[in-house]
């Protein structure tokens, strides 16, 4: 299989990444300005590219204190599954804290929903949500998304954290896979791809 083969196209180059990265660091900075601690959820592993690279644009370690969860619906698959996985339980006393939940992309919106809704249980004095992608298409669960990075179209898409059977995560770019290639379950490796 030839470089690139498996790909209808490239959706998001690195140029737009990083661009789209430095604008939403620049609004998320703006909107806690005033704000003297903020706790930043992760959500593992899609999103961890997104949030090294905002933060690092953001530079307020001292603001910011960082957290992973492990949250999913596609349970390896190409859709949700309709079920959100979620781990490990938050223990930390959050009443009166500010929230920022930072995800790679808004698909179904299952997997947000479910996670803002868990922590807004906790008695935040806020809760915000940030998505470095939004899929076009009719949400099953609709958000208010407060910082979106790009658009995408309904694809199957890989690449900065996006994965498929936990390959193609490390590409410098984003782009869709072809649905025969899915199917026929030829994956290459990401050195023959790129």
């Amino acid at each position: 299989m030839a470089k690139h083969d498996i790909f209808n196209e490239i959706v998001v180059s690195q140029q737009q990444i990083v661009s789209s990265v430095k604008d939403i660091a620049w609004k998320v900075k703006k909107t806690y300005a005033n704000s003297e601690k903020v706790l930043a959820v992760v959500m593992l592993m899609g999103a961890k590219w997104f949030a090294d690279d905002l933060f690092r644009q953001i530079d307020d370690d001292e603001k910011f204190q960082v957290c992973y969860i492990r949250a999913n619906s596609y349970q390896g698959g190409t859709e949700s599954t309709g079920r959100v996985t979620i781990s490990p339980d938050i223990k930390e006393n959050l009443t009166g804290k500010e929230i920022l939940i930072i995800d790679d992309i808004y698909d179904s919106g299952l997997t947000l929903k479910t996670v803002t809704e868990l922590f807004k249980e906790k008695g935040p004095a806020d809760v915000k949500t940030c998505v470095f992608l939004e899929k076009q298409i009719e949400h099953k669960e609709q958000i208010n998304v407060d910082f979106v990075g790009l658009n995408v179209p309904d694809e199957f898409i890989v690449g900065y954290g996006l994965d498929y059977k936990q390959m193609y995560r490390e590409l410098p770019f984003i782009a869709s896979i072809k649905k025969d290639v899915i199917h026929s379950g030829e994956l290459p490796c990401l050195e023959d791809v790129i």
